[in-house]
């Protein structure tokens, strides 16, 4: 299956999914490819903001929201 969402939805949706405390996972860049896989009733994040795909000069980096929220 493809989902194909904003990068706020796919951060706490994944955030729930997981289990994860909020700001877990760092920011979502433009065109990013996330992957979950499931094993029964456990998931796995298989990767994360994956941005392979784009020439590196269309690449963003993004910072964690912990690290946002100190600037």
């Amino acid at each position: 299956m493809v989902a194909v969402t904003h990068g706020g939805t796919i951060w706490h949706g994944l955030h729930e999914l997981l289990g994860l405390p909020f700001g877990t996972l760092g920011g979502v860049g433009n065109t990013a490819v996330t992957e979950v896989l499931r094993f029964g009733d456990h998931w796995v994040l298989e990767t994360w903001n994956q941005q392979s795909h784009l020439p590196a000069n269309l690449r963003t980096s993004r910072r964690p929201a912990e690290q946002r929220r100190k600037r």
